[in-house]
């Protein structure tokens, strides 16, 4: 199956960037291998993301010395999956850790339903402890009990395509949950700017971009840049605020790797196991999601590089 255009830009500008240098030496053992990878991945690319790609690499290094152009291109790193940042990079001393994006119409986030219920719980105490007025009350009842009732919807365990069809595709409680989830975090909020449901929703956008809280302990993976063909963005309230106005959440599935023989129950490696049917070991598994699906965004990025959230060096080499 071929690559979608994001993740073919992904590898383009990886590769864009490692193709400048004329000493791959300078780049670590890990680098190099994603060198490889990008080469491999470049060659088998839409040969329009590529030309993209090889235009926002060179608009971002069109300022730079000679020395500080080797210094860019060897800083280019791809992250790991789990990661809101998809690559990290230095322009000038300013760390770059960004959520790639292509075209017009892209996803925002698409991670599981767990993920999501921890990053809603949060954001929820978090407003909580900040809110005193019955209104104020009502509303976070009503956002709490969606919450709770979306952790209780989907089963812990094992789940092929079928299995979640049926479960959210086939199923009239799960549009019905899934409209509830609309008003707390979608475009149908039940109040306007301003409101303790947009302030909710705007959090929980930020955190589905950024990974600020859930990925608190691990610095690097959190997303401070949006970069896409047109350039890189810092992701800031009014962006933040620009994507709540177009997005709406929706029940999915993911892939997750085929079943294994035996499934950890519960969280922590001493739980319980269970043990997968045969019939099903070695079958491709899927997760229950929540999509922030593709979403038209036409808002022109400006040319020029905007920088925020500078970090040592010493923490890109600590990863």
């Amino acid at each position: 199956m071929a690559q979608d255009k994001g993740t073919q830009f992904e590898w383009c500008v990886l590769h864009t960037a490692y193709s400048r240098l004329t000493n791959p030496e300078v780049l670590s053992s890990t680098q190099l291998t994603t060198k490889e990878n990008a080469q491999t991945n470049w060659n088998k690319a839409n040969s329009t993301v590529q030309k993209d790609s090889v235009k926002v690499v060179d608009k971002l290094a069109k300022t730079l010395s000679a020395n500080e152009s080797l210094k860019f291109y060897s800083s280019f790193e791809k992250m790991g999956s789990g990661s809101k940042s998809d690559i990290v990079f230095y322009k000038s001393g300013t760390l770059y850790q960004c959520s790639m994006k292509y075209g017009d119409s892209f996803q925002l986030s698409s991670s599981m339903i767990e993920t999501n219920v921890t990053a809603l719980t949060e954001i929820y105490k978090k407003i909580a402890r900040g809110k005193g007025s019955s209104t104020d009350g009502n509303t976070l009842a009503n956002i709490q009990a969606v919450i709770n009732d979306v952790e209780a919807f989907f089963p812990n365990k094992y789940m092929t395509s079928n299995d979640i069809d049926s479960l959210v595709k086939h199923n009239p409680n799960a549009a019905a949950l899934e409209e509830r989830l609309i008003e707390i975090i979608g475009t149908k909020g039940k109040e306007g700017v301003g409101s303790v449901y947009d302030e909710f929703r705007c959090a929980f956008v930020e955190e589905s971009i950024t990974g600020k809280m859930t990925l608190k302990g691990k610095p690097l993976h959190i997303a401070t840049h949006i970069l896409t063909e047109k350039g890189v963005r810092p992701i800031t309230k009014k962006l933040v605020h620009e994507f709540c106005a177009i997005v709406n959440p929706r029940f999915s599935k993911k892939k997750q790797g085929t079943f294994p023989k035996t499934r950890q129950l519960g969280k922590g490696v001493q739980g319980p196991k269970e043990r997968i049917p045969a019939s099903l070991q070695g079958v491709t598994q899927y997760n229950p999601v929540i999509r922030l699906p593709r979403t038209v965004w036409k808002k022109e990025l400006s040319s020029m590089v905007f920088s925020i959230s500078i970090r040592s060096s010493s923490q890109l080499a600590e990863r």
